[in-house]
């Protein structure tokens, strides 16, 4: 868990506040709603062929190395951070047939878990299986993919990379893809957008406060001291 760190002024503030950048649509692709905790937008138009894209980007007031260590190295322990995940756990089990375990072991030899069960807390969604397929600890960065996911989607991959800016600011980014399983597949996910972009705002609000003040947020604070009574 990294050391907490100083209260960022009153300006610099102002300034994070608006550093969440959405983009547009690319290679001709809308952005939309994706249906996991922290990559999420705001409710847009989908299109029921093509297969969404979405980047975002976060500030924080934490060094490179610490954020990492959050992410990256602690992969599957969101659930001591995100108010959205109650709870996870790490995979260790490798994937079943020999030509994708190579494969991923090939790209995730220094990954320090297979991946992680994030149980949601949300009905509909109540459980979500993540494995990293790749993870470069030197570049900070990792692809994982949803395995256990809703059957609504037939695939869901999140890109993450955490650049250093300077000693103590640090640009979080995050290039995330999902495709709806046929036409019942994008009436379900239509349904839950709203409700998912809420949570990942609290997401990414939850993560900022982790890092910057090497503690959970208040309200993740409340929900851990609720699930010990």
């Amino acid at each position: 868990m990294p050391a907490p760190l100083a209260q960022p002024g009153a300006e610099r503030a102002r300034a994070h506040r608006g550093s969440i950048a959405h983009a547009g649509s690319i290679a001709g692709q809308p952005a939309t709603t994706i249906p996991l905790p922290g990559i999420a937008t705001r409710p847009g138009r989908a299109h029921p062929v093509s297969m969404p894209t979405l980047s975002r980007h976060l500030i924080v007031d934490a060094p490179a190395d610490a954020v990492w260590e959050v992410v990256g190295r602690q992969f599957d322990r969101v659930g001591a951070w995100a108010t959205a995940i109650p709870r996870s756990a790490p995979i260790l089990a490798p994937t079943t047939s020999a030509a994708p375990r190579q494969a991923a072991q090939s790209a995730t030899s220094d990954a320090p878990v297979a991946g992680r069960v994030c149980h949601t807390g949300v009905r509909l969604v109540p459980l979500v299986t993540e494995r990293l397929v790749a993870y470069d600890d030197a570049n900070r960065t990792f692809t994982y993919q949803a395995e256990q996911h809703p059957r609504f989607l037939k695939t869901a991959r999140n890109h993450w990379r955490v650049e250093a800016i300077d000693q103590r600011r640090t640009r979080i980014s995050l290039h995330a893809t999902v495709q709806p399983r046929g036409v019942l597949g994008w009436a379900a996910f239509l349904l839950l957008r709203v409700q998912l972009a809420r949570v990942a705002a609290g997401f990414l609000q939850d993560l900022r406060y982790y890092v910057e003040h090497g503690r959970p947020s208040p309200r993740k604070q409340r929900q851990l001291d609720t699930s010990k009574r």
